[in-house]
This record gives structure tokens, C-alpha cells and sequence, in this order.
């Protein structure tokens, strides 16, 4: 059921941008060559011609004899009374590389925001390196009008403009540092305070803590937790270790051999993302150390895919549901109300889902 989600919801999604950028008229009489279309949108050459075919259906292009795409109109936004106002969503990703957990919560927003009778504009502008990024957002915001904005994974500069014109915004996600913006988080310090905490009260003395080094405001915030238990357990024997890496796979593997060389390696190892859980547990394999029995790991962000991994990793889980309908009430707020930009969000807690991959020493 899920690959079938995906796979419906990215020829559409691409469909609706194409039609958008025909709105404000990115282009006049026909498209650019199907090469230029899958470099700006970045997807596949299947994927695209599957949008196309969707808006040929719709009467907006018409295909011509040699090869190209004519634009025939009139392209009109679909079926969306004139006073009804929008929410611009600004995705700082691409369809091609966002998980699949990504898709499902975004959806579940863009679904409560029709509830509560908005119109949404999904914007992915993942290459946001410009000469002019003011000029840019400014052209973006005018064209489209929109009553608020969400901002989901979008670089720093980017949160930085919005906070500076004081619009109605909400980040879905983490402040970078000194931006004031109401954020929607994960309370990713009382997490991680909680996963050090749980392996340090099950006989856990070497610990450590695998992050990449982009430090994102929920990053920090998670080293601030897992040190914030070791002071509160005060526990002489007790060594925590932050291991950074780059965020690639040889970055990661690097790391973990320098840990692992070591005549003492970390008996437990708390890690931020689910890529970097399973390439751990992948090299563990390799290197026939078995989990837990060698090594406990917990992941500080949960994937659908720790389900069917043997042993189960354990993962802190949140309620995708719960946090859209949570986003929405903001965003409206904000739109309605005014409310102020600094305005503190009480963040939410996951769940931890214990699976098999804690031991106790």
C-alpha cells in the first residue's frame, strides 16, 4: 500500500507544478525539451511524461507532431473559489529524495489544510545557491499571494528572509540558530535525554551519540539532551561520546571504524537518523558484532523500514496525524490572529518503540 502511494502521488504532484508554472506563465507557447523539464523538477523522464499526459488529458498542453509540448489553455488553478485563500508550502526537497515518511506527513498536512478551507501551493525549490535569493523569494511570495507559508527542510538563508519580512510562517521542523520563527518541532532534547538515560539505567557505561555534522537546530538540541543525562546520572564511570561524520556513507564509515578500533568501544550507541541506523547495523554485521548482545542501538528518528529489520531496531515514534493537525491550528492561527513571530511552540514528544536492539549490561 505505501509503494503505491508514492508511486500515484509524484506524477500528480508533478502535474500540479507544471500547471502552476503555466498559471503565472513560466512559459510561452510551448514547454522546454523533456531533458531541461527532468533537470528543473528533477525526476525521471517516466515520471514526467506520466504529469504530461495527465494535463494533455486536462486540455493545458497539446503534444506536437515532432516532439515538444504546446501550450494551448487557458490553464486556470483547479476548481478554487476566488476568495478562498492558500497556504504556500516550501519544500526544500525533491520528490526523487524525500522519504517516504516525508510524503505521508505532508500529505496528511495538505489534507487538514483543505479541511479547514485552505487552498495549498506546493513549492519544491531544492537549489536554493542564488546569486539574488532576496529577489528570488520576493518574486516567489508575490506571485503566489499566499495568506501563510510552511517551511519544510529549507536551508538557513531561507528562514532567515522570511523571519526578517515578518510574514505569517510556520517551520515544519527546526530553527537554525538565532532565527525567530514559530516552529512546529520534535522535542528532540528531552529525547535524547531520555534514550542516554534509558541505556545508562540499564548498565550502559560507554555510550555514544552518532550525528552528522550539518548540526540542524534539532541536532544540536539532541547533544545538549544526551549530555544533559550524563550530568543528571552522575555517574563517575560513565563515558559519553559524540561521533560526527559528514553525513555520507563513507563519512559514516569512517567514523565507525575509528569507534570500533578502539580497545573499548561504546556498548550502546544512540544514533539521529534511520540511513545512519542501518548502515551501522549493516557494518556491525560485517564486522560480526551482533546487536544487542555486542552492541545496543536506539535511533532518535523512526522508519517504517525498522519494522523489518531483524532485530527490530529501537526508534522514537510520533503521530504523523496528531503533528498535521497541530501545523494546521497554527498556520491558521497565524493567518487569522496575527499571532506574534516569536512566539514559542510547546514542541511534541515520540514514543519510544523498544524493539529488540536495547540490552541490558
Amino acid at each position: 500500500m505505501h509503494a503505491a502511494f508514492q508511486y500515484d502521488l509524484l506524477p500528480v504532484r508533478v502535474a500540479g507544478h507544471i500547471k502552476n508554472e503555466l498559471v503565472h506563465g513560466a512559459w510561452c507557447g510551448h514547454l522546454p525539451s523533456e531533458r531541461d523539464l527532468c533537470k528543473q523538477l528533477r525526476v525521471s523522464r517516466f515520471t514526467l511524461r506520466l504529469a504530461l499526459k495527465q494535463l494533455c488529458r486536462q486540455g493545458c498542453l497539446q503534444p506536437l507532431a515532432r516532439s515538444g509540448y504546446a501550450i494551448v489553455g487557458p490553464c486556470v488553478k483547479p476548481e478554487r473559489p476566488a476568495e478562498r485563500k492558500a497556504i504556500g508550502v516550501l519544500i526544500g526537497k525533491t520528490w526523487r529524495t524525500m522519504p517516504f515518511k516525508d510524503y505521508y506527513l505532508l500529505s496528511k498536512v495538505e489534507h487538514n489544510l483543505r479541511l479547514a478551507g485552505y487552498g495549498v501551493e506546493l513549492m519544491l525549490h531544492p537549489v536554493f545557491v542564488r546569486r539574488n535569493l532576496s529577489g528570488f523569494l520576493s518574486t516567489l511570495v508575490g506571485n503566489h499571494k499566499a495568506a501563510g507559508w510552511l517551511l519544510y527542510a529549507v536551508p538557513e538563508a531561507v528562514q532567515r528572509w522570511f523571519a526578517e519580512k515578518r510574514l505569517p510562517t510556520l517551520v515544519l521542523g527546526s530553527c537554525y540558530a538565532n532565527v525567530v520563527l514559530p516552529a512546529l518541532d520534535i522535542d528532540y532534547r528531552a529525547v535524547c535525554r531520555h534514550a542516554a538515560t534509558l541505556l545508562l539505567r540499564r548498565g550502559h557505561r560507554r555510550i555514544g551519540f552518532i550525528v552528522d555534522n550539518h548540526r540542524f537546530g534539532g541536532d544540536r538540541l539532541s547533544l545538549i539532551g544526551f549530555q544533559e543525562a550524563f550530568q543528571q546520572a552522575n555517574m563517575t564511570d560513565a563515558q559519553p561520546l559524540v561521533l560526527c561524520h559528514n553525513g555520507s556513507v563513507k563519512g559514516l564509515r569512517s567514523v565507525l571504524d575509528g569507534c570500533f578500533k578502539r580497545p573499548a568501544w561504546p556498548t550502546a550507541i544512540l544514533i539521529n537518523r534511520p540511513q545512519a541506523a542501518i548502515g551501522l547495523a549493516s557494518y556491525l554485521m560485517q564486522h560480526r558484532l551482533r546487536i544487542p548482545r555486542d552492541v545496543s542501538i536506539v535511533c532518535r528518528d523512526y522508519d517504517d523500514y525498522f519494522k523489518w529489520h531483524s532485530p527490530q531496531i529501537a526508534e522514537y515514534v510520533f503521530d504523523n496525524n496528531l503533528y498535521a493537525r497541530k501545523a494546521v491550528r497554527l498556520i491558521v492561527r497565524l493567518v487569522q490572529q496575527g499571532l506574534p513571530i516569536d512566539c514559542n511552540v510547546a514542541p511534541m514528544m515520540p514514543v519510544l518503540s523498544e524493539g529488540e536492539s536495547i540490552a541490558t549490561r
